[in-house]
């Protein structure tokens, strides 16, 4: 008889459990979710960007390129300057003067050329670095998105019940959301 009352206390907590609600779509979708972000390891920084670095290179090589190009002027109109001085008459000052602008501005034009090609350098860089993360960060989402969706085919075809899906999804660690059955 005590064996008979053991069975009648456990048959309803049977029924109920195979009875449980089968989850929908829209929970084993949220519970797959939450695997995979658990299993995606956490970055351990927020990494630097290429383009950043690109910035930094390229800044540096346009610095000195500018240093350059000032130092190559300041000696041109050193130079203009001791002509000048050298000169006593006025009127002999004039085409010095005329003189030394035009050269001043051949050395101008020579001196920026190699600045203004690697402006252009550096935005051809650039663009291919914004391209290339723009490129990694679309493949990294549709990875994620495809183990989502193969993990939520599973657990349908699985037939998982609704309260696994929920203790899942509130899971904080992988080996909470493992524990769940």
């Amino acid at each position: 008889m005590a064996r008979f009352v053991w069975f009648l206390g456990l048959a309803p907590a049977l029924v109920a459990l195979a009875c449980a609600p089968k989850a929908t779509e829209a929970d084993c979708r949220a519970a797959c979710e939450k695997q995979v972000n658990l299993e995606t390891p956490a970055a351990p920084g927020k990494p630097e960007s290429a383009v950043g670095k690109l910035e930094d290179e390229f800044g540096a090589k346009i610095d000195e390129a500018m240093r350059a190009r000032a130092a190559a002027l300041k000696a041109l109109d050193e130079e203009a300057a001791a002509k000048v001085a050298a000169v006593a008459k006025e009127e002999e000052k004039a085409p010095l003067v005329a003189e030394h602008a035009a050269r001043r501005a051949a050395r101008e034009a020579e001196l920026d050329q190699p600045i203004d090609e690697l402006a252009k350098q550096k935005e051809v860089a650039i663009e291919a670095a914004r391209e290339a993360e723009s490129k990694a960060r679309a493949e990294l989402q549709a990875r994620h998105e495809d183990a989502v969706q193969t993990c939520a085919r599973a657990c349908l075809a699985a037939e998982t019940k609704k309260p696994t899906t929920d203790c899942r999804q509130n899971a904080m660690s992988l080996a909470e959301f493992n524990a769940c059955r």
